[in-house]
Protein backbone atom coordinates (compact mmCIF):
# COMPACT_ATOMS: atom_id res chain seq x y z
CA UNK A 1 0.00 0.00 0.00
CA UNK A 2 1.45 3.24 -0.69
CA UNK A 3 2.20 6.21 1.45
CA UNK A 4 -0.73 8.41 -0.31
CA UNK A 5 -3.29 5.72 0.55
CA UNK A 6 -2.39 4.95 3.97
CA UNK A 7 -2.88 9.24 4.31
CA UNK A 8 -6.27 9.19 2.98
CA UNK A 9 -7.40 5.79 4.88
CA UNK A 10 -6.47 6.65 8.21
CA UNK A 11 -7.10 9.53 10.69
CA UNK A 12 -3.71 10.85 10.66
CA UNK A 13 -1.23 13.45 10.59
CA UNK A 14 1.31 12.72 7.47
CA UNK A 15 4.14 13.40 9.69
CA UNK A 16 2.71 10.99 12.53
CA UNK A 17 1.87 8.35 9.92
CA UNK A 18 5.77 8.73 8.29
CA UNK A 19 7.07 7.83 12.56
CA UNK A 20 5.12 5.43 12.78
CA UNK A 21 5.88 3.37 9.40
CA UNK A 22 9.72 3.82 10.18
CA UNK A 23 9.35 2.30 13.25
CA UNK A 24 7.15 -0.64 11.95
CA UNK A 25 10.22 -0.69 9.33
CA UNK A 26 12.74 -0.91 12.06
CA UNK A 27 10.90 -3.75 13.57
CA UNK A 28 10.83 -5.71 10.60
CA UNK A 29 7.06 -5.53 10.55
CA UNK A 30 6.76 -3.99 7.06
CA UNK A 31 9.73 -3.46 3.97
CA UNK A 32 9.07 -0.57 1.79
CA UNK A 33 10.06 -0.71 -1.84
CA UNK A 34 10.55 2.78 -4.15
CA UNK A 35 7.35 3.05 -6.97
CA UNK A 36 8.62 2.67 -10.30
CA UNK A 37 8.94 6.25 -12.01
CA UNK A 38 8.73 8.00 -8.96
CA UNK A 39 11.55 8.81 -6.81
CA UNK A 40 9.15 10.09 -4.13
CA UNK A 41 6.68 7.26 -3.90
CA UNK A 42 6.62 4.12 -1.60
CA UNK A 43 4.83 1.06 -1.43
CA UNK A 44 4.86 -0.70 2.06
CA UNK A 45 4.09 -4.67 2.37
CA UNK A 46 3.49 -6.76 5.81
CA UNK A 47 6.39 -8.46 6.15
CA UNK A 48 6.06 -12.43 7.23
CA UNK A 49 7.25 -11.42 10.64
CA UNK A 50 3.81 -8.37 10.48
CA UNK A 51 1.77 -11.15 9.56
CA UNK A 52 2.71 -13.54 12.47
CA UNK A 53 1.47 -10.66 14.96
CA UNK A 54 -1.82 -10.42 13.07
CA UNK A 55 -3.64 -13.37 15.55
CA UNK A 56 -2.26 -11.63 18.53
CA UNK A 57 -3.61 -8.07 17.65
CA UNK A 58 -6.88 -9.68 17.16
CA UNK A 59 -7.00 -11.31 20.55
CA UNK A 60 -5.98 -7.55 21.88
CA UNK A 61 -8.72 -6.02 19.90
CA UNK A 62 -11.42 -8.82 21.23
CA UNK A 63 -9.90 -8.39 25.20
CA UNK A 64 -9.75 -4.85 25.15
CA UNK A 65 -13.11 -4.23 23.70
CA UNK A 66 -12.58 -3.06 19.70
CA UNK A 67 -14.84 0.42 19.06
CA UNK A 68 -13.49 0.31 15.59
CA UNK A 69 -11.92 3.66 15.20
CA UNK A 70 -8.23 3.12 14.14
CA UNK A 71 -5.80 2.56 16.83
CA UNK A 72 -8.40 3.37 20.33
CA UNK A 73 -9.76 0.99 22.52
CA UNK A 74 -11.79 1.10 25.50
CA UNK A 75 -11.81 -1.21 28.78
CA UNK A 76 -14.17 0.52 31.24
CA UNK A 77 -14.72 -2.84 33.14
CA UNK A 78 -11.11 -3.26 33.50
CA UNK A 79 -10.39 -3.30 37.39
CA UNK A 80 -7.59 -0.26 37.79
CA UNK A 81 -7.49 0.56 34.50
CA UNK A 82 -9.08 4.31 34.67
CA UNK A 83 -11.17 3.73 31.85
CA UNK A 84 -8.27 4.22 29.64
CA UNK A 85 -6.72 1.24 27.90
CA UNK A 86 -4.57 1.50 24.70
CA UNK A 87 -2.25 0.07 22.39
CA UNK A 88 -1.22 3.11 21.03
CA UNK A 89 0.58 5.25 24.01
CA UNK A 90 -0.65 8.58 22.45
CA UNK A 91 -4.21 7.74 21.48
CA UNK A 92 -6.39 7.80 24.92
CA UNK A 93 -10.14 7.33 24.90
Amino acid sequence: MRFKDLLAALPIAPNILARRLADLRELGLIDRSQCEGDLRCFDYKITKQGRQLLPVIAALREWEGWDGRLGVHTAQDVPGSGGERSICPDVRV
